[in-house]
This record gives structure tokens, sequence and C-alpha cells, in this order.
């Protein structure tokens, strides 16, 4: 399985790269199906960055892995895009995102919506972090890293930290996963 999951992981960077994207820039997507619920084999792929605009041509199925760029909240796949997030249900997590949710699914019997944390309105959103100049990084254990400037920054709300009292918030820009206070996070819409 591995090495099936490598030889796509080279093949999508080639293909990027022959389309003139940036290889380093390549990532490692889960197609996951978690919080939309939804009844389909799989997530649509768009022929450009609007989420009506789809190709009835091909799916990627639930659980599968897809590589590519991000870009504004989308995902650029060869030609077609995959969206973040749809219904404003988070549809494509991070390896390291989906490490930090198995995690947390295997010590509680409960789902991620309700052990990882409390319902707060800003999970599963878009945001923009507001009078905070720095933050700390969260890493895929949920141990707290150095800290980076954050004001101004973009992200995507994952979920409730209890232990931190904090949202963990994945970057647009790819600093990662970081740890904001409710306080200093506003909705935000591309």
């Amino acid at each position: 399985l591995h090495l099936a999951i490598a030889e796509m992981a080279t093949a999508a960077k080639a293909m990027l790269r022959e389309e003139g994207g940036d290889r380093a820039s390549v990532e490692e997507y889960l197609v996951d199906n978690g919080q939309l619920q939804s009844p389909a084999p799989g997530l649509a792929y768009r022929m450009s960055k609007i989420l009506e605009d789809k190709d009835s041509s091909q799916l990627a199925e639930w659980g599968s892995t897809v590589f590519g760029i991000s870009e504004d909240g989308w995902l650029r796949v060869g030609a077609r895009y995959l969206p973040f997030e749809v219904s404003g249900s988070v549809v494509l997590i991070s390896p390291a995102e989906s490490r930090m949710l198995g995690q947390v699914q295997a010590a509680t019997p409960y789902s991620f919506a309700s052990s990882f944390h409390v319902p707060k309105p800003l999970e599963g959103t878009s945001v923009e972090v507001r009078d905070l100049s720095v933050a700390a990084t969260v890493d895929e254990h949920g141990n707290v890293g150095e800290e980076i400037h954050v004001d101004g920054m973009i992200g995507f709300c994952i979920g409730w930290q209890s232990d931190l009292s904090c949202y963990v918030v994945r970057d647009f820009e790819g600093s990662g996963l970081v740890a904001i206070p409710e306080a200093n996070l506003m909705p935000w819409t591309p």
C-alpha cells in the first residue's frame, strides 16, 4: 500500500511539474466524508474554482489520497480542482490532520465532533486571524510547537482543542496547524 501511494505521489508530482506546478508545493490530502456525510461515492472534481462547475466524468473516492497544489481554498489536481470544504464541511484533510483525528478517535468511543472539541460556531469554517501577532503551532499529536506570526493569516478551523482552549486552524499558506484563541478569529469569505 505504501509503495502504491509513493508511486501515485511521484506520478502526481511529475504531472504537475509538466503543467508548470512547483514540485515542492505538491501536497497530499485524504478525501474525507466524516463531516459532510454525503451519500455520493466520492467528491466531484471541478473544472474551475467554482463549486457548481463539476466534472461529471471523475470522482475522488471517499477515503482515497489525492496530490495537488493548494490555491485559495482549492486543491489543484492536474487541470482540475477539489474544494477543501463543501457546505461548511471539511472534505480534504492533510496527513497530519488525519493522524490527529485518528488518535483522538482511537482514544475515545465518541466521534471527532464530540470528542475533540466542544461544538463551536467557527469549527469547519474559513477564518482570518485578527489582533494576534504570534501563535503556537500544533503538531499531529496535539503538542505545542514554535511560535509563528499569524496576524492576518487566513485558514480553516478544523476543531476546538479544549486542552489549549483554542481553535486548531489549518493555514492556507502552508504553515501547518496553529492554535488560535476564539477571540482572535473572524469568519472569512473568499
